[in-house]
């Protein structure tokens, strides 16, 4: 060890078990008590000695001897107060202003009992002047209990308070000196196990605050982690719903390609070609060249079709790709998850959210009832309310998937200046076991489920103002899912 580390703080053995930046972080905390409280004592010296010197008449036979002691403590508070500007400015770090700091601390406890060893002396042991040993033991315990940061430190600041005593003891050899003596060196095991047990404290206090600290830090770390994956699932759920209707358009897109009648017209041109010398005839006469006109009809009117599918898939393919971009939009801007409220025709969101979720695109094979006041607004995050009918739209879907005769109702009315919107279906239903975990993160009544839609659902209906809630009357009697959100007056 070089000379002038024992002066700073000594971490204990507990302390293995928190990380560098934690021990750093004690160490730091420490030499900033342990200035602290080592200076405010150093005011008691000089005014100890003035009042002992009062008290005891010592202005009168020792003025000089007096004066000088008090100078000293004086000169060195004032040194003191300048080192402990600087020491404390920085205490990440051991610096010589904090060590020469406590190493004046030390002498002017030394000077003190010093003192009041001479005094002893020049007064043989007066009743008067040993009560300042009494004084001294005092400070020597106040040592103890403001240096408990350090333990080396406070066996040091206590050799420094008691050490002059043993020798004022020993030289006047009084019986009543060698009484004060036995007093001391009783005393002196008593100190010990004070200091032990004052570090002992502080020191187990400052630890397990500092586990505590880490493990508090390492839990928040892993439930951002944890916030981030949840995150990261409702993104994927909710792109996967809008993926299904971008799948059901490219399909349609699909068929329409195949239909296309680019080879038809191939064959036509290469017909017409071949007659090309003889064309008004063929056309006239021929039993192929009769059916030229008839077969460009149709070819018209199924062209004509075929724009409209595609127009009609395009513009749900747009309304797709914008509603994803939304979605991705509000989980990188997770710190504000619901956009801007903006009055919104009910019906248009659910005709808006019938082509993401893509019942109306798969054949008619589910019927589809509307009944919704032609009225009806909301003022509502559009992409917000959206994303929760799609989630609703596509859980209906999945529940009349098997049933004979599928059928899927929405409902919208104003009832207590709220907007309700109704999605029932008459699917498999929801048993009365689980009733109570609808809502409950991870539940699916699904085969291949996953059980983030309606949690997720339920969360964004609160955000959005509104609220979510279900009613079934058990299995195999469908479900109705009630979204309440708020309504535009008028």
């Amino acid at each position: 060890m070089r000379v002038g580390d024992w002066l700073d703080p000594e971490l204990p053995p507990g302390a293995a078990e928190i990380s560098e930046r934690g021990r750093a972080r004690l160490l730091t905390s420490a030499r900033h008590d342990i200035l602290q409280r080592t200076y405010v004592g150093t005011f008691v010296y000089p005014l100890l000695v003035l009042l002992g010197a009062w008290n005891l008449d010592l202005w009168r036979e020792f003025g000089a001897e007096v004066t000088t002691v008090l100078a000293v403590l004086t000169i060195i508070v004032a040194i003191r107060l300048r080192l402990l500007r600087r020491a404390t400015a920085d205490t990440r770090r051991p610096t010589r202003a904090a060590r020469v700091h406590l190493l004046l601390g030390v002498v002017s406890s030394g000077v003190f009992a010093t003192a009041v060893g001479w005094a002893y002396l020049a007064r043989s042991a007066d009743a008067s002047v040993t009560s300042g040993y009494v004084v001294v033991a005092g400070l020597a315990a106040s040592v103890v209990m403001i240096a408990s940061t350090h333990r080396r430190l406070a066996i040091v600041w206590v050799l420094a308070c008691i050490v002059p005593g043993f020798v004022a003891f020993v030289i006047h050899g009084a019986s009543s000196s060698q009484m004060m003596l036995a007093g001391f060196v009783v005393y002196l095991p008593i100190l010990r196990r004070m200091i032990a047990s004052g570090y002992e404290s502080y020191w187990g206090a400052q630890v397990s605050a500092a586990k505590l600290d880490e493990r508090a830090h390492e839990f928040a770390r892993l439930t951002r982690l944890a916030g981030m994956a949840e995150n990261a699932t409702n993104l994927l759920h909710d792109v996967g719903n809008t993926l299904n209707g971008v799948k059901a358009s490219a399909d349609a897109l699909a068929d329409a390609q195949l239909r296309h009648p680019a080879a038809d017209l191939g064959r036509l041109h290469a017909l017409l070609v071949a007659h090309q010398a003889d064309l008004p005839r063929f056309l006239a006469d021929d039993p192929r060249g009769a059916n030229v006109l008839p077969f460009l009809a149709e070819l018209a009117a199924a062209g004509a079709n075929d724009a409209e599918l595609i127009g009609l898939e395009i513009a749900r393919l747009r309304l797709h790709v914008e509603h994803i971009e939304v979605i991705v939009a509000r989980q990188q801007g997770i710190a504000r998850p619901v956009g801007a409220a903006q009055p919104c025709s009910v019906v248009d969101l659910v005709a808006a959210a019938l082509g993401l979720s893509g019942i109306d695109a798969v054949g008619g094979n589910i019927a589809t009832e509307c009944a919704i006041d032609p009225g009806l607004s909301v003022i509502v995050d559009r992409h917000g309310a959206l994303q929760i009918l799609v989630n609703l739209l596509d859980n209906a879907r999945a529940a009349v998937g098997e049933i004979a005769a599928p059928r899927i109702s929405i409902r919208g009315a104003a009832r207590d200046g709220r907007a309700v919107i109704e999605v029932v279906d008459n699917g498999h239903g929801i048993p009365a076991e689980m009733v109570e975990r609808v809502f409950t993160r991870g539940f699916t009544t699904k085969p291949h489920g996953h059980g983030f839609g309606l949690h997720g659902s339920f969360a964004l209906a609160q955000a959005l103002g509104g609220e979510l809630s279900f009613a079934s009357e058990g299995a195999g009697c469908g479900a109705s899912f009630r979204l309440c959100l708020p309504a535009v007056a008028g």
